[in-house]
């Protein structure tokens, strides 16, 4: 029974009404039967639970449930647990340094969290007690996917990871699309498309289709046994398309076609064999043919090494032209070697009226084949 004055009128009353506070009371009583447990429609206590009830307990809508102060991060005030009797559901403490909350799977009071969140460092772990990222997902099965995605079958077809907030750089899963993975930066794109990788293109016509420049520092090999190679750089018409060799980066050695629009039949885009010095800046070429006629120019001499046989020797079907001089302006020669001289004397020429003839080196001098004398203007 319960006094005016809130507390109950006979001691063996447990719980009180006080009336200045609207509040129920514990009353008064001898520590021996003081309340340390409350049941609610039950008598069925234990000695670690404070309030236990037969039934729910429900709150309002926005009620909650507290166990510290609401006030201040909870390593001020102790930690919190949401569990059943015999399983974790949720709990919050302080772990690592910093204020943290678990999620967990039933299945026993030590089971170890599901998931994982800090909040210091905002970072979630799934299956990982201290994630090392914004998220951090660790599978403790083997061959099992850490992150699976699926949709419905007019769901979304992609599944994207993202890096900035313009969407500058970003990795794309896509399925509905033809299965292709790519890789989207400020800088150019990375597209995997039906077995096709595209590298600056998002449309890839070959295995490796490169939109730009690329640089190979180890071996590559083309074709296999089963099948020849082929090596192509396909460009625009009047722009040169060029291989390489360098050293440190510096060029040694260059060859492809110029510069030359393509604008007839067999006009523009010559071949050429371009040499560089040490410093890679450009020093010659001594090989080019002309795609309009086949012509190959030569510079800087030609020497055939070898025995002297069929193989290897030089076979022209058509002319051969000695490089010209006049008798004043023949190099110094090496003997066995053939220039024409444009105003030396043919046999019985008057001086000075000499029409030219073909001269070959040999002791000292340069001399015409007709009768083996030395030129002379």
């Amino acid at each position: 029974m319960i006094g005016g004055n809130g507390l109950p009128l006979n001691t063996a009353a447990l719980i009180g009404s006080a009336a200045a506070t609207g509040k129920a009371v514990l009353a008064a009583a001898t520590p021996a039967a003081a309340a340390t447990a409350i049941g609610l429609g039950t008598a069925d206590n234990v000695a670690h639970q404070n309030i236990r009830a037969n039934g729910f307990l429900e709150f309002p809508y926005g009620g909650s449930i507290r166990v510290n102060a609401f006030a201040g991060p909870i390593s001020e005030g102790g930690d919190g647990t949401w569990a059943n009797g015999t399983s974790f559901f949720a709990k919050t403490g302080f772990a690592n340094g910093q204020d943290t909350a678990w999620l967990y799977v039933p299945g026993g009071m030590r089971a170890t969290p599901l998931i994982t969140m800090q909040a210091g460092s905002g970072r979630v772990g799934i299956g990982n007690l201290t994630p090392g990222a914004t998220l951090d997902v660790v599978s403790s099965q083997n061959n099992s996917w850490s992150i699976l995605t699926q949709s419905a079958p007019n769901g979304a077809n992609a599944s994207g990871f993202y890096t900035q907030s313009d969407l500058s750089v970003q990795m794309a899963l896509r399925s509905g699309d033809g299965s292709k993975l790519s890789v989207i930066t400020s800088s150019g794109l990375s597209y995997l498309m039906g077995g096709n990788v595209g590298i600056g293109t998002n449309a890839p016509q070959v295995r490796l289709d490169v939109a730009g420049d690329f640089k190979c520092s180890g071996v590559g090999t083309i074709g296999g046994a089963s099948r020849s190679g082929e090596f192509t750089l396909d460009g625009i018409s009047g722009l040169p398309k060029i291989y390489r060799a360098s050293t440190n980066g510096s060029p040694r050695w260059a060859w492809g076609s110029g510069n030359g629009a393509d604008s007839g039949e067999a006009d523009g885009s010559d071949f050429f064999l371009n040499s560089y010095g040490n410093d890679g800046s450009y020093r010659a070429t001594p090989f080019r043919i002309l795609r309009s006629t086949g012509a190959i120019t030569i510079t800087n001499g030609l020497t055939i090494s070898g025995t002297t046989t069929l193989n290897n020797g030089l076979v022209v079907a058509g002319k051969i032209r000695a490089g010209s001089y006049t008798v004043s302006t023949v190099p110094a020669g090496v003997v066995g070697e053939l220039i024409y001289v444009s105003n030396a004397r043919k046999v019985g020429e008057s001086a000075g009226a000499g029409t030219g003839v073909i001269s070959y080196y040999s002791n000292g001098n340069w001399r015409r084949l007709s009768d083996d004398s030395a030129i002379a203007a």
